[in-house]
């Protein structure tokens, strides 16, 4: 009896130290660019993300035009 109350004491320390010690990778931001476009009658604004987002909204303004 003693046994399994050490088994679940253990176990819950050990999930509790291994969901609380997680990387800070998911608090930084990638890089965006946003666009604002008029086009057929209607205001849009365009976000993208990633190293290439400039480039990507531009090829989008311009199939959208």
């Amino acid at each position: 009896m003693l046994n399994r109350y050490i088994a679940a004491a253990l176990s819950a320390a050990l999930l509790t130290a291994l969901t609380s010690c997680a990387a800070d990778t998911f608090s930084t931001q990638p890089s965006a660019s946003e666009r604002d476009v008029f086009a057929m009658d209607t205001f849009m604004t365009m976000r993208s993300y990633g190293s290439e987002s400039d480039t990507a909204l531009e090829a989008s303004e311009a199939r959208i035009r």
